[in-house]
């Protein structure tokens, strides 16, 4: 095996399995239930507390102008908002490009609000399953199943860095998994890649991430990181739904580990675990496709996930239109479709597509043109 990279001695969580979060920040009082219920008015009904993390706190509830729409709610501290005077104007803004996302294995959101109290809050789609880290405390699951649990995060995680969002706190707990198998990556840091203003108060409140699974640049250089700690952190998750076990100094090759196991697993996560950000991989899609190449043929769900809208099957779109496009580069295609507001008839022409096929973006709508064929995706 070639030179691998060490990862450091780095701190237990009080859950080294999970990397439970933090308490939530000293002074902050959540309100009941019953008192959001009060404070969000009519729109809302409230039914109960069901999460708390070391800067916010999650209610299920229902929301009424959304045709009963069962959703998951999370409040930020006043105390977050209050460290920076620019921080509401920021969230709102994040906020609304985050509902953007809209990717399968990505957790939506819906909205973001004011209680009458003045806290801040937004909506997202409640899922109906356990975070990955009491799955890994279980170890009730297969190799099958992490290969499959691994491209899945990778494929969230590849479209969302095309949309210019960095997630910063990649762990087993900001990690959901439905009872049909379906990954959904939660807590996204709302941080944004293309240098545009962050509006991550964490900045200057918590330290961001999780040690156990955060990137020596934000641990050490306290840097605020960007595509490729998410990458190591992902490494980090895949080191342990392997072995069991969170890589710790000179560590050993999973495949040393368990019986059986290929040994391209362990170039794998190498690959995702150099201290070096610049000998990692450089984009998630390439270790995406590493794991499909290996995967068992058991596996189910090798193909990247389609990103579909309506009755259209973009993943089919990718495939007959820009064979020649990796699956992160026409994530990024989706991304400015689904963002930009270009005048109807403008043509954007994409690394691999082929001359005699083109793409039009009219206000919203990806529009795909080859061979005497048109496909026409409302986004």
């Amino acid at each position: 095996m070639r030179d691998a990279p060490r990862v450091k001695n780095m701190p237990t969580t009080s859950d080294q399995q999970g990397g439970n979060p933090p308490p939530i920040l000293p002074g902050f009082s959540p309100p009941s239930a019953e008192e959001m219920d009060v404070d969000l008015g009519a729109d809302f009904s409230i039914d109960s507390i069901i999460g708390r993390g070391g800067m916010a706190v999650v209610y299920k509830g229902i929301d009424h102008s959304e045709r009963n729409l069962p959703i998951a709610l999370k409040l930020l501290p006043r105390e977050i908002a209050e460290q920076d005077e620019d921080y509401v104007r920021r969230f709102k803004r994040e906020a609304q490009a985050m509902a953007r996302l809209s990717h399968p294995n990505i957790v939506q959101v819906y909205k973001f609000g004011e209680t009458v109290e003045g806290l801040l809050f937004f909506t997202m789609e409640l899922v109906d399953g356990d975070h990955l880290y009491k799955v890994i405390t279980d170890a009730q699951y297969t190799q099958d199943h992490v290969f499959s649990w691994l491209i899945q995060i990778c494929d969230a995680l590849s479209y969302a860095h095309g949309a210019g969002f960095v997630h910063r706190d990649v762990k087993p707990g900001n990690i959901l998994l439905t009872s049909e198998g379906l990954i959904k990556v939660a807590d996204f840091g709302l941080v944004r890649v293309d240098g545009r203003a962050s509006m991550n108060a964490a900045d200057t409140v918590v330290a961001m991430g999780t040690p156990d699974f955060s990137a020596p640049e934000i641990v050490d250089l306290h840097e605020k990181g960007d595509h490729r700690s998410d990458i190591f952190s992902v490494g980090i998750i895949a080191y342990q739904l392997f072995t069991g076990m969170l890589p710790k100094g000179l560590w050993e090759p999973p495949s040393q580990i368990v019986p059986g196991l290929d040994r391209r697993v362990d170039r794998i996560i190498d690959s995702a675990l150099y201290n070096n950000k610049e000998k990692r991989y450089q984009n998630i899609a390439q270790m995406a496709a590493d794991l499909r190449q290996i995967a068992p043929d058991t596996v189910t769900g090798l193909s990247p996930v389609p990103v579909s809208s309506g009755d259209i099957d973009l993943n089919q779109v990718h495939t007959r239109f820009f064979p020649e496009c990796s699956s992160g580069d026409f994530a990024e295609l989706l991304a400015i479709a689904r963002q930009s507001r270009i005048e109807s008839g403008d043509k954007l022409v994409e690394k691999g597509q082929r001359n005699e096929e083109l793409l039009l973006l009219v206000d919203g709508a990806l529009q795909v043109v080859g061979d005497g064929d048109e496909v026409i995706a409302e986004l």
